[in-house]
């Protein structure tokens, strides 16, 4: 104080705050209740070393130490997806790669970090679709679990090669039959008769998407949209697999509800063709999430329903008044006529 100027007790300014907040060493669960972690694509780096610890059952300590350091650079690197359906190099695909022995207890380690990562996600970003970063992790603990789960990334829709692989195939045949998605199906349209084969899975996108691929990124964008309604973005095979249940959602439909408006809500941005592009995309998919969590949930929707109508406001208000007049509907088992809200619907004029 007497050599600087500066009173004592004066905190520090906001700027320091943050990047002093950075270096907290805490749990995950804590980092985010702090604001240090702000989306699940940040969780995953910090998470990598419970991946690894995970992975990393050797009874020989240099070996683990070995293992756990791989792991680590494995997780680290740049996620990318390729054309011609090809995939990035596994780890187990590399010759001197150490090899973990499969156990009982190495398995649980995996199956737990899983679930703790899913049930993150969903508490704290339950309107954004599990990033791909973060389906990468959760399939590399399944596997290591033992557990076969069919989990599908989002493709970008400007390297979209006109169809999907057989995982999508097997992730929508799961949840196209799913007594618990009677709701989902409903609202969306969707056939309860699993796919046979990727190319019925192909047909099947074309129909929802209501146009040929190929024809701009925005016509591709919509047939990445209809696998994603399809598979459920994942969400019906963790559910399915116990990696998660309704306990974990809690006020998930009203905070997807609550993004869905916010982000349409004002009338700059929905007139803006750039903005509108990603805010109704981001919109749309929280609104997906949202029937999704509501057809498990047990809830009664159109109780929900008129609740939510009371919340409607904004520039896009008429838009989500329709949405839930369709979704009280489909839980009356009503036929309704207003078409669903798309992601990709947004073109350029």
């Amino acid at each position: 104080q007497e050599k600087h100027g500066i009173p004592a007790g004066l905190g520090l300014p906001t700027f320091c705050s943050k990047l002093v907040n950075r270096a907290t060493r805490d749990t995950l669960e804590g980092l985010i209740g702090k604001g240090v972690v702000k989306s699940s694509e940040s969780m995953v780096p910090l998470a990598s070393a419970m991946v690894a610890a995970a992975q990393a059952s050797n009874p020989d300590p240099v070996l683990a130490h070995l293992h756990n350091q791989f792991s680590h650079a494995f997780m680290r690197r740049r996620s990318l997806l390729l054309l011609n359906y090809q995939s990035q190099v596994k780890e187990a695909e590399i010759p001197w790669c150490p090899r973990a022995s499969k156990n009982k207890e190495r398995s649980l380690a995996n199956r737990l970090v899983a679930e703790q990562l899913v049930q993150l996600h969903l508490r704290h970003w339950p309107e954004v679709t599990i990033p791909n970063k973060l389906v990468s992790t959760l399939q590399r603990l399944t596997d290591a679990a033992s557990v076969s789960l069919p989990l599908t990334e989002e493709i970008a829709a400007d390297i979209f090669m006109g169809g999907f692989t057989s995982k999508f195939v097997r992730a929508a045949s799961q949840a196209l039959v799913a007594d618990k998605l009677h709701l989902y199906r409903a609202f969306y349209s969707l056939p309860s008769e699993a796919p046979g084969d990727v190319k019925s899975f192909n047909r099947l996108c074309q129909e929802i998407a209501g146009v040929p691929s190929g024809v701009s990124i925005s016509a591709n964008g919509s047939h990445v949209e209809a696998s994603m309604l399809l598979t459920t973005a994942n969400l019906y095979a963790l559910l399915d697999a116990g990696f998660f249940g309704p306990e974990h959602l809690q006020d998930a439909p009203e905070r997807c509800f609550r993004r869905a408006v916010q982000l349409t809500a004002h009338e700059v941005a929905m007139t803006d063709w750039q903005t509108k592009k990603y805010r109704v995309k981001a919109a749309a998919f929280a609104w997906r999430q949202l029937v999704f969590f509501l057809s498990v949930s047990g809830s009664d929707v159109p109780a929900w329903c008129d609740s939510a109508a009371k919340t409607v406001h904004g520039y896009s208000a008429h838009l989500w008044g329709q949405q839930l007049r369709r979704l009280k509907d489909a839980s009356l088992g009503v036929h309704s006529s207003i078409p669903w809200v798309r992601g990709w619907q947004a073109q350029k004029p």
